[in-house]
């Protein structure tokens, strides 16, 4: 009976140096698909990135580097020499606008934050290509109201 002990605490010691070097070379082998990003790369560009990358690992990647340049883009868009207090300057009227364009900052790096801790590989891959479109209909957005406010428009008064 001891025997037996021992061969099975034997093989339950090479099953976990097995799987441990397996882990080890998954590892590994995901560091070498998901190279580095570059901290010059634009938004336009991780978005596309976003919307082709298959591997979660890349996924996850290139998760954090949105959420870098985001953060970095909204905290200069809300500072208080930032394009939100430029237009408030412009066109006070626009207040609720700029006030809808914070929440949805709020939203989107929550959303990106929730993403980073998604383990099922399609619910991350479905989650990122709704976030994809709701980034870039974020930016639509705030795109029009900059234009909006910047151009008066001169036909209204007449």
């Amino acid at each position: 009976m001891n025997k037996h002990r021992g061969s099975t605490s034997a093989l339950l010691q090479e099953d976990l140096e097995r799987t441990e070097s397996q882990r080890w070379d998954s590892e590994k082998r995901h560091s070498d698909i998901v190279p580095a990003i570059s901290d010059d790369v634009d938004l336009d560009t991780l978005l596309q990135r976003l919307t082709v990358a298959a591997n979660p690992y890349r996924i996850l990647s290139l998760l954090r580097a949105l959420d870098k340049v985001l953060s970095v883009q909204f905290e200069e868009e809300e500072s208080a020499d930032g394009l939100h207090a430029d237009i408030g300057r412009w066109a006070p009227q626009f207040y609720p606008s700029i006030d809808h364009r914070r929440s949805e900052h709020r939203d989107i790096l929550a959303r990106i934050g929730e993403l980073e801790g998604t383990v099922d590989p399609l619910a991350l891959r479905q989650g990122v290509a709704t976030l994809v479109l709701d980034v870039q209909l974020h930016e639509l957005r705030e795109s029009d109201m900059i234009l909006d406010a910047a151009i008066p428009d001169f036909g209204a008064g007449i």
